[in-house]
């Protein structure tokens, strides 16, 4: 855990877990019209969560922070607001 307080986040991709499943798998809790949806955008919605749980999960507070004693762990000059760029 020493590398997640230092270093923040780590990239992942778990692709392999989807390809595991039986691509003619009976998905029993949706209907066939949502089902099509579903397999449709499984592989990408899937990336997109496992991104955010990294990023937002692991990774929020730990990249930028203020130690105890006041200091930072980063040049507060070099810092960009990631919506406005300033």
């Amino acid at each position: 855990d020493d590398i997640r307080q230092s270093e923040g986040f780590k990239n992942v991709s778990l692709g392999n877990v989807l390809s595991a499943s039986a691509p003619t798998e009976k998905i029993t809790f949706l209907s066939e019209e949502d089902s099509e949806l579903f397999r449709a955008f499984r592989a990408k919605s899937f990336e997109v969560q496992v991104a955010i749980h990294e990023l937002l999960g692991h990774g929020s507070g730990k990249l930028l922070r203020e130690e105890a004693e006041g200091r930072l762990n980063f040049s507060i000059n070099e810092v960009v607001h990631p919506l406005t760029g300033g």
